[in-house]
């Protein structure tokens, strides 16, 4: 036999054994039975969770570590939907209940707003609602539960990271920072911006006003002033709340609308007509005077130093 020949053969040898070998294993190899099977289907997580976002999915968090959302309406695996209504509108109407939307304009103050008017109220939160899933990246059917979320905003914009929460807040003055009202440029309230960032006032209380023909303006009602510069002294906890004249509590009104006023003894008799008047959003904030800004919440500072740049 030639040395090629020889070589030919010796590769015949190794293929053999080989074949050999995995014929063994699949006779001699233990048997394999049954197959892969999904766990259990995790529960939603409860309404009032907090919500940080990671790779993974969405993950709950305790409420004093930084999250980004929280659960206002939570729903099992399967249904795809809440139970009898649409998804969005459920969401949208959690979300509203859930931050306490519905305040009405003549609420009582609290408690501890004892020199407050009847009828001011915290500013309201603005949000976003978001519906979501989980406990992974990917939608499963059968296996995901889904959540709505809600997504304090600033200008319309995501706060981003915030400790606290944000439930009930529209009810309550005591919120998280990033959660306050403030604004960059003065008398312009709705020049809304974070209030970690440079602003030149804090909103801290807002109300719905009628004022009948030939009345004060709400910017010009010093039953309103008077009532804002309480609202001030209670909010910042200062015995001087314009800490050396260098804050003004600012009373501020938006109209958004006319109408008739028509006296419940007049409707009685003949419906007739009393005087007209103009409804006002109106705000009671505390602007820095001159070109120096605010750096940060004034809500709650007390007899510490203004925080200004």
């Amino acid at each position: 036999m030639t040395g090629v020949d020889r070589r030919v053969a010796g590769w015949w040898v190794v293929v053999l054994t080989v074949v050999g070998m995995l014929a063994a294993a699949v006779v001699l190899g233990p048997a394999v039975t049954g197959g892969a099977v999904r766990g259990p289907v995790p529960d939603p997580p409860d309404t009032g969770s907090c919500m940080a976002r990671e790779a993974s999915g969405l993950v709950s968090t305790p409420c004093d570590r930084p999250h980004t959302a929280e659960v206002a309406l939570a729903w099992s695996a399967g249904l795809g939907r809440p139970p009898g209504k649409d998804a969005y509108a459920a969401c949208t109407s959690a979300a509203s209940a859930y931050i306490g939307a519905d305040v009405s304009n003549t609420a009582a103050p609290t408690a501890d707003d004892t020199e407050v008017a009847t009828g001011w109220r915290p500013p309201a939160l603005t949000f976003a609602i978001e519906l979501a899933h989980g406990p992974t990246a990917d939608l499963v059917p059968g296996y995901s539960w889904q959540v709505c979320l809600v997504r304090p905003t600033v200008g319309n914009r995501p706060v981003g990271s915030y400790t606290g929460t944000a439930r009930g807040i529209n009810t309550t003055q005591d919120r998280p920072v990033l959660l306050r009202s403030c604004y960059a440029r003065a008398g312009q309230v709705m020049s809304t911006t974070p209030c970690d960032q440079p602003h030149a006032g804090e909103l801290l209380a807002i109300q719905n006003v009628r004022v009948p023909d030939g009345d004060p303006e709400p910017a010009d009602d010093p039953r309103l002033a008077a009532q804002c510069r309480a609202i001030a002294r209670n909010r910042t906890g200062a015995t001087d709340a314009t800490y050396g004249r260098r804050l003004a509590a600012v009373v501020s009104g938006r109209d958004y609308g006319l109408g008739i006023r028509t006296s419940a003894a007049a409707a009685e008799r003949s419906a007739t007509v009393g005087a007209s008047y103009v409804a006002y959003h109106v705000s009671c904030a505390v602007e820095i005077r001159g070109a120096a800004r605010l750096t940060a919440s004034v809500i709650g500072l007390g007899q510490a130093s203004l925080p200004v740049g």
